[in-house]
């Protein structure tokens, strides 16, 4: 069993927001040298963590430790890891989740082909025309800036009306 495989099998369970930061961050200085089988369960595992998580710090730890990885990913595979994302992002109700789920999901955006980027940026926006919280607003503007470089003009115009309208 590889190192890799060793700290995702622990991260599956783990619970403690310190021991999956130390384990994050671990995987961050493997991201390099890990095998591709390797990497597909390390993100596999990150994903199906990020989708479930409920603490916060747990839930920044592991956007990050995807971050990290995303430059070795191929497009095909970031795609669902960012739908993902996104599906979570249209439930979350605490701001400071969002953030981390919206970094997460400009970390992948670099591997995505514009097309793809803007079916998320729709979610976002109308996320945002439901949402009440200003706190929450902010985050769902943070992370539709984070993915301006991918969208059209046109696209950009019509999200930034939106934004614009709803503060």
């Amino acid at each position: 069993q590889s190192f890799a495989a060793a700290i995702v099998k622990r991260m599956e369970t783990e619970l403690d927001s310190g021991n999956i930061r130390f384990l994050t961050e671990a995987l961050e200085g493997l991201r390099a040298k890990l095998a591709p089988k390797d990497l597909q369960l390390v993100v596999a595992v990150i994903m199906k963590r990020i989708e479930a998580e409920s603490d916060s710090s747990n839930l920044s730890s592991l956007g990050k430790a995807l971050g990290s990885l995303s430059p070795k990913l191929e497009p095909i595979d970031v795609q669902p890891f960012a739908t993902a994302i996104v599906k979570r992002m249209e439930t979350e109700s605490h701001s400071s989740d969002l953030a981390r789920l919206g970094e997460a999901l400009a970390s992948l955006s670099a591997k995505l082909e514009p097309k793809d980027v803007q079916p998320f940026a729709t979610a976002i926006v109308k996320r945002m025309e439901t949402e009440s919280k200003w706190n929450n607003l902010s985050r769902f503007a943070e992370a539709l800036a984070r993915l301006s470089a991918k969208l059209e003009v046109k696209d950009v115009q019509r999200f930034a009306a939106v934004v614009v309208k709803l503060m």
